[in-house]
């Protein structure tokens, strides 16, 4: 089964560039978030590469690649904070049971950047 593009988007607010747009992370996300399978599926698939780079020359990087290796499919709570990185006051992780230790969705980022010729 090829993924669609419907069940993926950028998410914007985590996407970064260089001042120069020379280089970049997008960040990729399923909105299966019923089969969770099918979202890291979906988030290795072609489509979520091509969106990738389709978004950054949308916002200025001329001619967008893929700039070495994907990272990810990883989870992320309902506030959107990747669950490894998710302490408590004192710097533990909090336990698997936890609300903030729950998955949402799950994220690839997409490194990019320009042609260099």
């Amino acid at each position: 089964m090829t993924p669609t593009v419907e069940s993926l988007f950028v998410v914007e607010k985590a996407c970064k560039f260089a001042t120069d747009m020379s280089t970049g992370t997008i960040v990729v996300e399923s909105t299966n978030d019923s089969q969770f399978n099918m979202a890291i599926e979906e988030l290795q698939h072609a489509n979520a590469r091509n969106m990738a780079t389709g978004y950054a020359v949308r916002q200025g990087m001329s001619d967008a690649r893929i700039n070495g290796s994907l990272i990810g499919p990883y989870p992320v709570n309902s506030k959107g904070q990747v669950l490894d990185q998710v302490k408590d006051e004192a710097g533990a992780s909090l336990p698997p049971q936890h609300p903030d230790m729950q998955p949402k969705a799950y994220r690839v980022d997409v490194p990019v950047c320009r042609r260099l010729i």
